[in-house]
């Protein structure tokens, strides 16, 4: 699902929203022939409307909303799994712990994403750091026999998003060019990392599309 779902405001109605989510999904599935849809994420790193992460701060609502949409996804015969929480790093990861205690009969599969900032491409710890991350989040996952995905990840520099007009995470190489090749092999270690414990799938995001459909010049 791209961006995010829209805000949930006093007239929100979960059902509804549920039930045409399912409906649209049965349209691709069934009549555009989208087989392999294989997950579904109801929003991106748990944002709703014009906020980020707005729903991390209410776990109990997406509990609900996810129960609504398991249900849906049910009675249109949809073999589509749901993901949690995909939350994003690793002071956030506590959440997995709490989708797999509150949620799991809801959940398919658990998701997080990373993007890392401790370090510089080529330093030898990052490796070890990695794989400490992710080893309780395959162990947690596993612990309910589901599978744990790295939905997203990534390397840059603190310094430079500010830089950017999104403030997102464009690569390291984007601003320091002389360190692509090391960017580059730094982006494989998280791969392996996540694998190497267990990840089931580790999914590079550059954020650097262009044109830019955020920008009105582009």
């Amino acid at each position: 699902v791209p961006g995010r779902m829209p805000m949930m405001m006093d007239d929100f109605d979960m059902e509804s929203y549920c039930e045409q989510t399912a409906q649209r999904l049965e349209y691709l599935v069934k009549v555009r022939n989208c087989t392999k849809i294989r997950y579904f994420c109801v929003t991106n790193e748990l944002s709703v409307g014009n906020t980020y992460a707005y729903l991390s701060k209410h776990l109990d609502l997406l509990k609900q909303l996810h129960e609504c949409l398991y249900k849906a996804f049910r009675r249109h015969d949809l073999d589509i799994g749901l993901i949690a929480t995909d939350c994003s790093g690793v002071e956030n990861f506590d959440q997995i712990i709490w989708a797999a205690a509150n949620m799991d009969e809801v959940t398919d599969a658990y998701c997080t994403h990373l993007y890392l900032n401790k370090f510089v491409p080529g330093d030898p710890a990052a490796y070890d750091y990695l794989t400490d991350a992710f080893s309780p989040m395959v162990m947690q996952a596993h612990k309910k026999q589901k599978r744990f995905l790295l939905g997203e990840y990534g390397f840059y520099s603190p310094a430079d998003r500010r830089l950017t007009p999104m403030q997102n995470d464009t690569t390291y190489s984007f601003y320091h060019p002389e360190q692509e090749l090391d960017n580059a092999i730094a982006l494989c270690e998280m791969a392996m990392a996540a694998i190497n414990v267990g990840s089931f799938a580790a999914v590079m995001w550059t954020m650097i599309d262009y044109p830019d459909p955020f920008i009105r010049e582009n």
